[in-house]
């Protein structure tokens, strides 16, 4: 299992709604889940800048490799939580 190096958010260029939606979702969350939450965030803000997007650019094709992505890169279980924070965060963004 490959994990990536923890990065902050503020160490992405994060588009102004990117940023808003993350938060928001972020601080929907029960307190004992937040880190789990903020961390998996984390890791598709990176995965989006690393691939120049942006929330607004993301087509389901660009949604589909990610994860592909993560059911490469992580056990199932773990890939299944990361994907379930992106659809919450991708949930809200629609819901705007």
């Amino acid at each position: 299992m490959q994990t990536l190096q923890a990065i902050q958010v503020s160490e992405v260029e994060c588009d102004p709604d990117l940023k808003t939606t993350k938060d928001n979702v972020a601080g929907q969350v029960a307190p004992s889940s937040l880190k789990t939450y903020a961390s998996d965030l984390r890791h598709f803000v990176y995965w989006i800048a690393d691939h120049d997007l942006t929330l607004q650019s993301l087509s389901r094709d660009d949604l589909v490799t990610y994860s592909i992505y993560l059911g490469e890169t992580y056990a199932k279980a773990i890939a299944s939580c990361m994907w379930a924070v992106v659809r919450r965060l991708l949930d809200s963004c629609r819901g705007r």
